[in-house]
């Protein structure tokens, strides 16, 4: 190859491995949020609905709703730990909780949606019951992210 092909080459090959590292770059983990107790309540809220519709959609047993839990880190620390620890983290997005990466299908074409955060959250110790969400009480607490369109998707797929 004379050297304009071979400059030219490497240029090529220089935008080719450019493309690739920016298209194999993995997103960012979303953060973990401590709600705040009014957020808190509000997912609470919205976790016990969609857990009464699919009760009632699939004629289970009435789950009983439940309440926000709050407690300080080393009492969560003190129950997340283990195999079989009740407290953990989830994701947060449409459809409430999630996957990491939860992919649908829309007129054949795949959709990817990606959560907008993570919660802490306890088991409600009832089949089929919702999560508790937790609020850690010594440490900052944040509003949750772009939740009134994930609420009023709750709201409008109880009411379908």
């Amino acid at each position: 190859p004379t050297p304009e092909e071979l400059e030219t080459f490497k240029i090529e090959q220089k935008a080719r491995q450019a493309k690739q590292k920016a298209a194999s770059k993995v997103k960012p983990s979303p953060k973990l949020i401590n709600p705040t107790p009014e957020a808190a309540q509000r997912l609470q809220d919205a976790l016990n609905r969609k857990a009464g519709a699919y009760s009632e959609k699939h004629n289970l047993r009435h789950i009983e709703p439940v309440e926000i839990w709050q407690m300080t880190q080393d009492e969560y620390k003190a129950r997340s730990e283990g195999t079989y620890a009740r407290c953990h983290t989830e994701y947060l997005g449409r459809g409430l909780m999630m996957d990491k990466q939860t992919t649908y299908y829309r007129g054949g074409e795949p959709v990817t949606l990606d959560p907008v955060c993570k919660v802490r959250v306890a088991d409600a110790r009832q089949l089929y019951g919702p999560d508790r969400v937790i609020v850690i009480t010594d440490k900052p607490q944040k509003p949750l992210p772009d939740w009134n369109a994930a609420e009023k998707e709750v709201a409008e797929a109880v009411n379908a």
